[in-house]
């Protein structure tokens, strides 16, 4: 059984999800081994996110993919279950960055500037899909949490 945490940080929260994962894994299936990684950009502090899942000594083999999740992280079909919570606001690339860009969905942000984020996110959310997609076995599933809003809520307004 493979996990695949992305977008975990420091750690302390994939922690904590990584013992609930696990627990309810090894009591469906006792005795069967679980590989579980830890995937964030290489720019995150892999130490910190080491000594964190070090400590918390997790019954399973661990490691890490010092990647991103808008690229491929695993060999297809490999991945039992995918996971990714409050990062897929994380854009690939900033389609523009400017002093009236900084947050592109604020109320008074141009609508071609806000029409480049959308649509850099539209993209970036469609090519991570995909790419999980391709990683996930069959049966495997994907669990991603989004945040966002609409003309009714705007993204500042969460």
């Amino acid at each position: 059984f493979v996990v695949a945490d992305l977008g975990v940080a420091a750690g302390a929260n994939a922690v904590s999800v990584a013992r609930l994962v696990i627990s309810e894994f090894m009591g469906r299936r006792p005795g069967e081994a679980i590989s579980y990684a830890f995937e964030d950009l290489p720019l995150n502090d892999w130490t910190v996110l080491a000594q964190t899942v070090s400590a918390a000594e997790l019954p399973c083999f661990t490691s890490f993919v010092p990647r991103s999740f808008y690229e491929p992280l695993f060999p297809p079909a490999s991945l039992s279950l995918s996971l990714s919570f409050i990062t897929l606001h994380w854009l690939s690339e900033a389609p523009r960055l400017s002093a009236d860009a900084v947050l592109a969905m604020e109320r008074h942000t141009a609508a071609d500037v806000a029409a480049e984020w959308r649509d850099q996110a539209h993209v970036d959310l469609v090519s991570f899909l995909r790419l999980r997609a391709t990683e996930l076995k069959d049966g495997g599933e994907g669990v991603y949490l989004m945040v966002g809003g609409g003309a009714a809520l705007p993204v500042h307004e969460w």
